[in-house]
């Protein structure tokens, strides 16, 4: 599973926003020996 993250900064006077990072984290499922296993969507 990929998980993106959108980070953005907002000047509370004048309610400008701005973009200022993002990121992506892949999740992996892995069994007892740190093997990669299929992990049904629920």
């Amino acid at each position: 599973m990929e998980v993106g993250v959108k980070v953005l900064a907002e000047n509370i006077i004048t309610r400008e926003v701005r973009y200022v990072n993002r990121c992506f984290f892949t999740l992996i499922a892995v069994e007892d020996h740190r093997q990669p296993v299929e992990h049904p969507i629920s």
